[in-house]
């Protein structure tokens, strides 16, 4: 921190600037974090999982058949399943072709 000692910076930005240091860096502050962090995805996770769970009911509510919501259904999977596939397996393998 030569900026500070060289006195570039006046008493309240440098004060301002190691208590940001000091409590940026504290245990209590990553923990803090994780925990928000893990609400913040448990949260996600029960909207996505009940928003998943209500398409073929909602289909059939707009008059779909079982065929239809069958096929509505599984063609999505197959999309998510194949982006994932590509995404993640394609990505490594061509990383190990171009070895960056």
């Amino acid at each position: 921190m030569a900026f500070l000692e060289k006195g570039i910076m006046d008493g309240a930005r440098e004060r301002a600037l190691r208590i940001n240091l000091l409590t940026a860096t504290s245990p209590a502050a990553g923990l803090k974090f994780v925990v928000l962090i893990g609400i913040v995805s448990l949260f996600a996770d029960m909207t996505y999982e009940a928003a998943r769970s209500i398409t073929g009911p909602y289909l059939a509510l707009l008059g779909a058949s079982g065929t239809i919501v069958g096929t509505v259904a599984g063609f999505g999977e197959l999309i998510g399943y194949g982006l994932r596939r590509a995404w993640c397996c394609g990505g490594s393998a061509w990383a190990l072709r171009t070895r960056s």
